[in-house]
């Protein structure tokens, strides 16, 4: 019976292979395809603004660049898909069983596609963002010099939105690679095994791009409604996009306008065992916790996440929570997290970290970055 069930075995996974890959390079024709689509159109359309001494009032002045980054998006998922599709493992499924069958070159290999598909994904996004955004400013020139000599919101959030994303494309474009443990602050790296961390708070810059967007955004919805044949329903989209950057963005300066001038918590970090990897950490509030704070269901969670554009595939590996018990005195809150299965090799593109928050209060979470010996532990004692 296992002679005669072994082919079929093997002939179910090669079609399940073979499956996937006609599905990945299908989504990567279509992908590409609906890119050259939004290209098109965004380039059409600003020939029709071009037309005009200025620009329209509304969500449609954008338009063309909206429509331009939403074809940057579908090429860079189009590159992924043919990065995955042409390197190591890229016919085979993502899952904690695959890797579980995989040796340790095997695991470096399958890492590095990943890494690889990741980096020329972003660069393809933001090359393709910087060359559709500068094409489209070259074609409607003359209307968006025009109105932005005449304070226009249209042509102030189209040149503001082009300094974000040079910002953000700029610090970005080179691949970030993690820390080495020596290079460590002092007061973090205190020994092989235990860390001193601090919680990271949002940075004023980002508060302060929420808000511009949010309120750049908000204005060119109200002009879009004022106007004699408003667009209702791209003026409504964009009033939702608008709200929910708004709310973010106030939500975020609230709850860091409340501990502003409060020392942060302390997390103190300990590494009991490496296989399976076993944390213990003792959170030390600022101040003793409310009552009502102190009653809620607090959770920690152990994440990795990408550094660049990218997404990493085994997302329930590397999200590991566990309860916080807070003390009865609520100035301090103890959990252990197990790591059952084996993290992924070291990648330049992975960042690992601790939330806690209490409840499903996320925008209220603290997070705190951890130092990549933390978890590669034994490689760099090799090295």
């Amino acid at each position: 019976m296992t002679a005669r069930n072994g082919p079929t075995e093997k002939s179910i996974d090669a079609s399940r292979r073979r499956f996937a890959r006609l599905a990945r390079a299908l989504f990567g024709v279509i992908a590409f395809a609906l890119s050259l689509v939004c290209f098109f159109v965004s380039v059409d359309t600003a020939f029709k603004l071009a037309q005009h001494s200025l620009l329209p009032q509304g969500p449609p002045a954008i338009s063309p660049y909206l429509v331009a980054l939403s074809g940057a998006v579908l090429l860079s998922f189009a590159v992924g898909q043919a990065i995955m599709f042409f390197h190591v493992g890229g016919d085979q499924r993502e899952d904690a069983r695959l890797w579980a069958q995989l040796s340790r070159p095997e695991r470096s290999a399958r890492m590095s596609a990943l890494d690889s598909k990741a980096i020329w994904a972003f660069r393809s996004w933001m090359g393709s963002t910087f060359i559709a955004i500068v094409a489209l400013h070259a074609i409607t020139w003359e209307p968006l010099t025009q109105s932005l000599l005449s304070l226009q919101v249209e042509a102030i959030a189209l040149v503001a939105g082009t300094v974000a994303i040079a910002a953000f494309g700029l610090r970005w474009f080179k691949v970030i690679r993690p820390r080495d443990a020596d290079s460590a602050a002092p007061e973090k790296w205190i020994s092989t095994r235990r860390w001193i961390l601090q919680a990271q708070p949002t940075s004023f810059a980002v508060l302060a791009i929420l808000w511009i967007v949010g309120l750049v955004a908000a204005a060119t919805v109200a002009r879009g409604f004022l106007t004699a044949r408003p667009v209702i329903l791209v003026c409504i989209l964009q009033a939702f996009a608008a709200a929910a950057i708004l709310w973010g963005a106030l939500t975020a300066t609230l709850y860091e306008w409340r501990l502003r001038g409060k020392p942060a918590p302390v997390l103190r970090l300990l590494r009991e065992q490496d296989y399976p990897l076993l944390f213990t950490g003792m959170l030390d509030f600022a101040q003793p916790l409310a009552e009502s704070t102190r009653n809620a269901a607090w959770v920690a969670e152990l994440q990795a996440t990408y550094w660049v554009y990218g997404r990493w595939p085994w997302r329930t590996w590397f999200t590991v929570a566990a309860p916080v018990s807070i003390s009865r005195d609520a100035k301090s809150g103890a959990f252990r997290l197990p790591v059952d299965a084996l993290p992924p090799p070291p990648s330049p593109l992975l960042s690992w970290s601790i939330r806690i928050q209490r409840g499903n209060r996320k925008n209220e979470a603290l997070y705190f970055t951890l130092p990549q010996e933390a978890v590669y532990l034994e490689e760099f004692a090799v090295e």
